[in-house]
């Protein structure tokens, strides 16, 4: 052989006229002499200057030996791909349908866009004519049928190359170490793209890290980062990973994933399932992992379940084990909002749970109740109500020595009440939770203080806002601020729920600064697509909107409507609170419009999925009413619609918080039909209320004060209505302040109440300053400041001037 590589070599080199190409294809092993098909490429190119030479190899080592450099070969694009595939199956000669084009994407897709496979795949259907005709059978036959169809070989050249797409891979497997080997498998069970170092080895818990990457490996003791970064470099040096760019991190050919665990025996696979979740496990609990580092992790976790769904037995050594660190790996897909993920995973666990304990295990039970809560935020709330009823029927009696998991699971269930529109059932199950819980498990324990925490929110819908207050301060967040072990979880929940109860109350400014707090607290650890976090930002909108910080706030409502939309279904409590807090926006930014606009599709979607009892569904009749009652020269029919609508909610709800706001949304549109009296009679019940009457500063209560001032005008008592003007903007003054738009409505009022008297002078003064405030709060186009600037117009000549009020500015929260 040597004689005849000389002879050739010499035949090359004498040549001084004619310039040639050599090609030396499949130089593989070209670095590692001691490895049986080592190649000294050296020994077989001549020296001639005259000579040029192509060579085509699996290593990277080869760009070494070329002046020239190297053409990597990655992925086709999507046209190239189809390009290749037409050629190869005949169908470039035929005119295809829109169907049969996007079934050959779907084929190149589905092949990775190597070019070899396709190659394959193009010639195996030009072979097979009833695929010419049904090229999606091929993708069916292609799942069924994966090893024998890539175990192919291109016919036109079966002489000269005999290897198909997996005996390449083959053998390239094969000239690795034996380390190696076992890393290319393991690398099959977590994604194939950003497979990244830095997450998968942590500097802080690298003892941990090099025990778990020992037993991937098949070693007995620990294993370095230099050690792990060697094998990736041989395993790179075949091609059968690549590096990505800029980003330290490697990825598999999609083909290549598949094939890397299909290759191996069950039991392997089982092995390396459990590796590969433990090393993730570890990955999560790393204290240098960011919030974008977790993301990061979530496709490597969902691949790894699915192959510990495919290969799962519940005879596999320290199965449990596995199921166990499954539970605990669930932990990152929840924190990160990914609520489908969450539900996947607890729904095996479930199953196997049941399978292995039975179902009134408490393990069992647990899981029953987390799966729960994961279907409540997917809106699947029927389901969610009958697993924990069905877990707490048997959890009940366990509560009293202790179980945490039976608080938890009355805690759940409250939830699920609550969003069902049954609120005092969910405070009453929460309370008979808590009696219980607060003997066995300490008033201080984070359960209690979680559960007292959701209880005080289901007080304060009731209009119990003053305990609900108490309980908040004194017995939840004393203790969360003590308690730092505890401060990460609970604190900002109720932090937010308290926002909430202050905002009930007319407490905007401490509201605002408190759930600013919980939202800095909430970013720390969870996403801000995170339920908890989106419903934070949702309260701080709403507060904002309150205090007439308009553009603040429809950045922060705006942003969680649209997260909302996009993760839940469009009939979650969440998505439809959302849809009515942008109907509630857009009604005070003047564009009402698009308010009832908003309320009507909010409408169609509500009375498909829940009740007209659901205090969600009243809020948005309410939105419905207002939408119609405040817009530029609503006719009588509108007028009566919308009181009927009021009425309805009021008789609906009567013990809903809001009724008194409602209430008073009833005087104004008896107002507006010229029925003083009678909404004179009813505004003066609504002060006297329980609810009103505990509080003369709430928003609630000035502005109910408010329309009782209007119906006296109406009736020609205007020293009456003037005092009850002068009292409430008083009032405002000092609790809103003296920009904010209730108070700038009162004043307007109050300017049309001095007109009706006949001092002009003051009017025109107070509408001069009603109008510079309204331009720069709402701006020159906003309704309200449309119909102040008319009046004042109106007041500098004297005329008269329109008896109704203007455009209200409600504040339903």
């Amino acid at each position: 052989m040597d004689i005849v590589i000389s002879v050739v070599k010499r035949w090359f080199e004498k040549n001084k006229q004619t310039r040639v190409l050599i090609v030396f294809d499949g130089a593989d092993i070209i670095a590692d002499r001691s490895k049986p098909h080592y190649v000294d490429i050296n020994k077989f190119i001549p020296q001639s200057p005259h000579l040029d030479v192509i060579i085509t190899s699996r290593s990277a080592e080869v760009e070494n030996l070329c002046p020239l450099g190297g053409i990597s070969v990655g992925r086709m694009s999507l046209e190239e791909a189809t390009t290749l595939f037409m050629q190869c199956s005949g169908l470039v000669k035929i005119e295809l349908t829109s169907q049969q084009r996007s079934e050959v994407r779907l084929i190149v897709k589905t092949l990775g866009y190597l070019a070899l496979a396709i190659s394959l795949a193009g010639t195996y259907v030009k072979k097979t004519p009833r695929f010419s005709q049904d090229l999606g059978r091929y993708i069916i036959e292609y799942d069924q049928r994966r090893d024998e169809l890539l175990q192919r070989m291109p016919r036109e050249c079966i002489d000269l190359y005999k290897e198909s797409v997996l005996t390449t891979w083959e053998s390239s497997f094969n000239a690795l170490g034996a380390r190696s080997q076992r890393l290319l498998s393991f690398l099959a069970f977590i994604h194939f793209d950003d497979i990244a170092l830095n997450l998968l080895y942590c500097p802080r818990t690298a003892e941990a890290t090099a025990f778990h990457w020992g037993n991937v490996i098949n070693v007995d003791s620990s294993v370095s980062l230099s050690d792990i970064e060697g094998w990736f470099e041989e395993i790179l040096e075949f091609s059968l990973i690549e590096g990505i760019q800029g980003q330290g991190a490697y990825a598999m050919h999609p083909l290549v994933h598949t094939w890397s665990c299909e290759r191996l025996a069950v039991s392997q696979k089982q092995e390396l399932s459990f590796a590969a979740l433990r090393m993730i496990r570890g990955a999560m609990a790393s204290p240098d992992i960011d919030l974008t580092s977790r993301s990061r992790l979530i496709p490597h976790l969902m691949t790894n379940f699915d192959r510990i769904c495919k290969y799962w037995s519940s005879e596999i050594p320290k199965a449990l084990d596995m199921l166990k660190c499954l539970e605990e790996a669930c932990q990152l897909p929840a924190e990160l909002g990914l609520l489908n993920e969450s539900r996947k995973i607890q729904e095996f666990l479930l199953e196997k749970r049941i399978q292995i304990y039975g179902s009134g295990n408490p393990l069992s039970l647990r899981t029953k109740s987390q799966l729960a809560l994961t279907l409540r935020y997917l809106a699947d709330f029927e389901r969610s109500k009958l697993l924990l009823e069905e877990a707490l029927s048997l959890q009940k009696d366990r509560l009293e020595k202790g179980n945490i998991d039976t608080l938890h699971t009355f805690f759940n269930l409250s939830v699920v009440l609550r969003d069902l529109g049954n609120y005092v059932q969910a405070a009453e199950i929460l309370r008979e939770g808590l009696e219980i819980a607060e003997v066995a498990l300490g008033k201080q324990s984070p359960e209690v203080l979680l559960a007292k925490a959701t209880l005080g929110l289901l007080m304060s819908y009731q209009g119990m806002h003053s305990e609900a207050e108490t309980m908040l301060r004194e017995e939840v967040l004393v203790h969360l601020y003590k308690h730092q072990d505890i401060r990460r979880g609970l604190l900002p929940i109720a932090m937010n729920n308290l926002g909430f109860v202050l905002r009930c109350r007319g407490k905007f400014k401490e509201a605002e600064r408190l759930l600013r707090e919980a939202l800095r607290i909430m970013r720390q650890s969870q996403s801000e697509r995170h339920p908890e976090t989106l419903m934070c930002r949702g309260n701080l909108g709403l507060v904002l909107l309150c205090q007439g910080k308009l553009a603040d706030a429809e950045e922060n409502i705006g942003e969680v409507y649209s997260a909302r939309l996009e993760m839940f279904s469009e009939r979650h409590p969440d998505t439809i609170m959302s849809l009515n807090n942008m109907a509630f926006l857009r009604r005070e930014q003047g564009r009402y419009e698009e308010s009832e606009t908003l309320v009507k599709s909010t409408c169609l979607v509500q009375e498909k999925y829940i009740s007209k009892q659901h205090p969600e569904m009243c809020i948005t009749q309410v939105n419905l009413a207002m939408a119609m009652l405040v817009q530029d020269n609503a006719s009588l029919e509108r007028i009566q619609q919308s009181e009927k609508i009021l009425r309805g909610v009021v008789e609906t709800l009567p013990w809903f918080w809001l009724v008194p706001l409602w209430r008073t949304y009833l005087v104004l549109a008896l107002r507006k039909q010229e029925k003083a009296s009678e909404a004179q009679i009813l505004a003066q019940n609504i002060l006297c209320s329980k609810m009103m009457a505990q509080d003369e500063d709430h928003p609630h209560t000035l502005l109910c004060k408010r329309e009782l001032a209007g119906a006296f005008r109406d009736q020609g008592v205007y020293d009456a209505a003037e005092k009850l003007y002068r009292d409430a903007e008083h009032r405002q003054v000092r609790v809103l302040g003296k920009s904010h738009p209730a108070t700038l409505t009162t004043k307007h009022e109050l300017a049309r109440c001095l007109r009706s008297e006949g001092e002009f002078e003051q009017a025109e003064e107070l509408y001069r300053e009603i109008v510079r405030s309204l331009v720069l709060l709402l701006g020159t186009d906003h309704p309200d400041t449309r119909s102040s600037r008319r009046e004042l117009e109106a007041a500098l000549v004297k005329d008269e001037i329109n008896p109704i009020s203007p455009q209200l500015l409600t504040f339903l929260f």
